[in-house]
C-alpha cells in the first residue's frame, strides 16, 4: 500500500513539474515546448525529487519538528536538486546520447548540467513542497481506500510503462 501511494505521488508529482517546466519554457520561447523526454505529460526527475523529500518528511517526522526552519529545507532542496539532476543529466546522455537541458549560457554552471539559478529555483521548490503541497497531497492520498489506491496505482503504472518503453 505505501509503495501505491508513493508511485501516485511520483505521478502527481512529474506531472506537476511537467506542467511548471512546460509553461516556463513555452513562455520564453514564445513557441510550445513539450518538455520530458516521455510522450506523455510527466517529467520523471521532478517526481524522483519531490518524492525523496516526501518520504524523508514521512520516515523522519520532520514535519512535526518545532525547530525546522525554511532555510535548512531550502539548502538541502537545492543542494539534493543539484546532484540528482546532474546525474540525471549525465544519465540520459549516455542512454540516449541527447541533451534534454544545456545550462552553459547561465551563470555558476558545471559541465552545463546544473547551475545556480536553477538549483535556486529547486530550493524554492522544495520549500513549497514541504510545506504546502506535501501536506496537500497527502491529505487527499489518505482519504482514498487501501484498495482504491492500489488500482489507482496499478493503472497509472501500466500508463507509465507504456510511455517508457
Amino acid at each position: 500500500m505505501i509503495i501505491s501511494r508513493y508511485f501516485v505521488w511520483f505521478i502527481v508529482y512529474s506531472f506537476l513539474g511537467w506542467c511548471f517546466e512546460t509553461v516556463y519554457c513555452t513562455a520564453t520561447q514564445r513557441q510550445w515546448a513539450n518538455r520530458g523526454f516521455l510522450y506523455g505529460p510527466i517529467c520523471p526527475i521532478y517526481g524522483c525529487g519531490a518524492v525523496s523529500i516526501s518520504i524523508i518528511i514521512e520516515l523522519s517526522d520532520f514535519r512535526h519538528a518545532p525547530d525546522l526552519k525554511v532555510w535548512q529545507v531550502f539548502l538541502i532542496s537545492m543542494v539534493g536538486s543539484a546532484i540528482m539532476e546532474y546525474l540525471t543529466s549525465w544519465v540520459l546522455e549516455k542512454w540516449f546520447h541527447a541533451y534534454w537541458w544545456d545550462y552553459s549560457d547561465l551563470p555558476l554552471n558545471v559541465n552545463g548540467r546544473i547551475c545556480l539559478p536553477a538549483s535556486l529555483l529547486f530550493g524554492c521548490a522544495g520549500v513549497f513542497i514541504v510545506f504546502k503541497l506535501y501536506p496537500l497531497i497527502s491529505s487527499h492520498t489518505t482519504s482514498i481506500p487501501p484498495l482504491a489506491i492500489e488500482g489507482i496505482s496499478l493503472g497509472l503504472m501500466a500508463v507509465f510503462a507504456a510511455d517508457f518503453t
